[in-house]
């Protein structure tokens, strides 16, 4: 049998086993589910520790036995009616305060760090308290984002969304025209001009893995060049105009601009 699959307990010995028995009993509320000569057996939730006659001695200095708890300042309290004395303890990044010290630190599964007291047992065994400490939760969040959309009013929207659909090789799907991950609605309106006076105020910027080609497409259609494609620290960068004026940006990141963001082009 594998040692990973044995069943573990924790051995503590006593000098006097009965009066370690009166101890347990009147100070921690503990009594023993077996015995035997020579030895007590308790049982605190899924997990055992024993009590042995032993002619040796602990010297307390370290933790033998240590008991998990939600409430630690409530459990410090309740001992100390019973006559439990704690330990105060004052070195660098290790100081009680009232019997309880706060620890910055824990095993990942139990959480962010820890609070600990500890005292020792008639036989001068190191026990000790212990509740995790949770990483607060997150702030609350606002409504979850579900996806983007651009709207182009056009005073000739079938123009327009022809364009779209021919650089970008692109079929409408119930008017809309999907770009990536953003939607693109061509949208007809009668209070626009039919080219618009402010073409750099808003820019449709698409990244794509081939802007030679989408380029190749815009002088295809006769889109006047604003920014030739050219090689920029980030990649390559290109702007044109559609037919209402627009400026469309076609750009290709490279790998430097993902790797400097720990992300990846998905």
């Amino acid at each position: 049998m594998a040692l990973t699959d044995a069943v573990l307990e924790t051995r503590l010995p006593a000098k006097d086993l009965d009066r370690a028995r009166r101890w347990y009993a009147e100070k921690l509320g503990l009594e023993p589910v077996d015995e035997r000569p020579g030895g007590l057996r308790y049982r605190c939730g899924p997990t055992v520790f024993c009590l042995f006659a032993s002619r040796g001695a602990s010297d307390g200095s370290f933790t033998q036995l240590a008991f998990e708890v939600d409430d630690i300042e409530a459990e410090v309290a309740e001992l100390r009616t019973r006559g439990v004395v704690f330990e105060e303890y004052d070195f660098p990044g290790f100081r009680t305060v009232n019997g309880i010290v706060d620890i910055d630190s824990n095993y990942p599964s139990r959480g962010s760090g820890e609070r600990g007291a500890f005292f020792r047992d008639c036989e001068g065994n190191m026990i000790s308290l212990g509740q995790p400490v949770q990483a607060p939760e997150p702030d609350e969040v606002g409504p979850e984002l579900r996806g983007t959309s651009v709207l182009l009013g056009s005073a000739d929207p079938e123009r327009l969304r022809g364009f779209y659909e021919r650089v970008f090789e692109v079929e409408p799907v119930e008017g809309w025209l999907r770009l990536g991950s953003v939607g693109l609605l061509v949208d007809g309106r009668d209070d626009v001009a039919a080219r618009t006076a402010e073409p750099g105020r808003v820019l449709l910027t698409v990244d794509t893995d081939d802007a030679k080609t989408i380029v190749e497409r815009l002088r295809a259609e006769g889109a006047p060049v604003v920014s030739d494609l050219e090689e920029r620290p980030d990649g390559h960068f290109s702007t044109f105009e559609d037919p209402d004026g627009n400026y469309v940006q076609v750009i290709q990141l490279n790998e430097a601009y993902f790797a400097r963001l720990g992300d990846a082009p998905a």
